[in-house]
């Protein structure tokens, strides 16, 4: 939980640094990243997500130009790789992920600072909502189930 929510602090300063920088450049390498992200939907391939979901936050917290932030940011979410794996994995969570990102990436393009910190924000923290969602699952379905006596 807290590194989630300090991730979710960590990529709101960059969003809103990188949507006031706003270089056309930088807009395109992570649109190609949400491009990646798509197809990844489109063939339901789990591992393809990952990775560019991995890539767009990283190269996301990258473009903010901020060497420290980058380097706790990466830390930070190097603890966090098995459980925003486990959470992708979960039904219906990639469409649903995707649309954020379109989110993130339209409001980046607009220059709309505050909006694409929000929506960083919230992505993180609905991560973090997923995560315990599956976590939750997992530990029901380990519980053992009594038996009626008959």
């Amino acid at each position: 939980d807290e590194i989630y929510e300090l991730r979710a602090v960590l990529e709101e300063f960059a969003g809103r640094r990188v949507a006031q920088m706003g270089a056309a450049g930088d807009l395109k390498s992570l649109r190609a990243l949400v491009d990646r992200l798509d197809r990844a939907v489109a063939r339901n391939d789990l591992d393809a997500y990952h990775k560019a979901n991995l890539a767009f936050h990283d190269a996301l917290v990258a473009l903010a130009g901020n060497g420290k932030l980058l380097a706790t940011y990466r830390r930070l979410v190097n603890e966090l790789n098995l459980y925003r794996r486990a959470t992708l994995a979960r039904e219906g969570t990639l469409p649903m992920s995707v649309r954020e990102h379109h989110d993130i990436l339209d409001k980046i393009a607009a220059g709309q600072s505050a909006a694409a910190g929000a929506a960083l924000h919230d992505h993180a923290m609905r991560s973090r909502e997923r995560m315990h969602e599956v976590r939750a699952g997992a530990a029901a379905s380990t519980v053992p189930r009594l038996r009626r006596k008959r």
